[in-house]
């Protein structure tokens, strides 16, 4: 268990625009950063059926958006996470985050989205959800300068909103605080990400952001329509007032979506390394992720 935490966290903290991650005795990641930039076509391509066949088989309906197009662009500002089968070449799931630059009051704020993960129906419940976003999110955050990180999430599902609401610090909307009145800078960045950048989440020009609550109203016109979920269908969140805010705030069937925005600092970090890593090998992994500064 260990050796296999020691070589995921050694993998996301790469600098390299390929890098391999055993997940697994069977499992190995590949984490592809920005591969739109340096990727041939026939690659590139390769890349891109690999992450369609997955969503075929594990989303009923078709994908227009983001990594689905048959462009160069979603993948030059991408994170990309695929897990295989070593023997086979089997694709067991990938994840796929984009960075969002935007600018925030005269100043340039790279924003970390938590994008789009997909694990095949046949490799589910094995584990690989939680690994595949880990690497995700470490690689990325490992490559965005600033500190703290701005991560946005866009979502109708109750387990997710409640699990970012949960992970990361200062969240608006959360579940368990009042809604409407958002703090300044969460509104500014939100108009900003929602005036350009919502095509990387598959919402179309027009759904309207409701930049009070975080609502955007009729979120699934952008391609992402195959995502769209009835209230009853979407997985719950263990904490019940979650469950209660996602249908009091959202309206399933037109298909709303919360946009909810928060930071990743050293305390989400150093939460994460307390229940994964050993004492000893804490101050190294942190060093590298710039969260604090330790004596070498």
């Amino acid at each position: 268990m260990f050796g296999m935490l020691w070589r995921f966290t050694k993998g996301a903290l790469s600098s390299q625009k390929q890098v391999d991650v055993p997940l697994t005795e069977h499992v190995t990641a590949t984490i592809y950063a920005r591969p739109g930039e340096w990727m041939d076509d026939r690659a590139l391509e390769t890349l891109r059926q690999e992450i369609r066949g997955v969503a075929t088989a594990a989303i009923p309906g078709d994908l227009n958006y983001g990594v689905f197009l048959p462009s160069r662009a979603p993948y030059c500002n991408r994170v990309i996470v695929i897990g295989r089968s070593p023997s086979t070449g089997e694709v067991v799931g990938f994840n796929a985050m984009p960075a969002l630059d935007v600018t925030l009051r005269g100043r340039k704020v790279t924003v970390m989205h938590m994008g789009l993960l997909v694990i095949h129906p046949a490799h589910q419940r094995r584990g690989y959800q939680g690994l595949l976003y880990g690497l995700g999110v470490f690689s990325l955050l490992h490559r965005i300068p600033e500190r703290p990180v701005w991560v946005s999430s866009v979502s109708e599902v109750p387990a997710v909103i409640g699990a970012v609401a949960e992970q990361f610090v200062d969240v608006y909307p959360h579940f368990d605080k009042p809604v409407g009145q958002p703090p300044v800078l969460h509104r500014e960045l939100a108009v900003a990400i929602m005036d350009k950048h919502r095509h990387e989440f598959g919402v179309g020009p027009d759904a309207t952001f409701d930049a009070d609550r975080f609502v955007i109203q009729g979120s699934y016109t952008g391609g992402s329509d195959a995502l769209k979920k009835s209230f009853e269908s979407a997985p719950r969140h263990r904490v019940p007032a979650c469950n209660a805010f996602c249908r009091t705030q959202l309206d399933y069937s037109r298909g709303d979506d919360v946009l909810q925005l928060g930071q990743l600092d050293g305390t989400v970090i150093s939460n994460w390394m307390s229940r994964r890593l050993p004492p000893a090998f804490r101050p190294g992994a942190a060093r590298n992720l710039k969260v604090w500064s330790y004596p070498k």
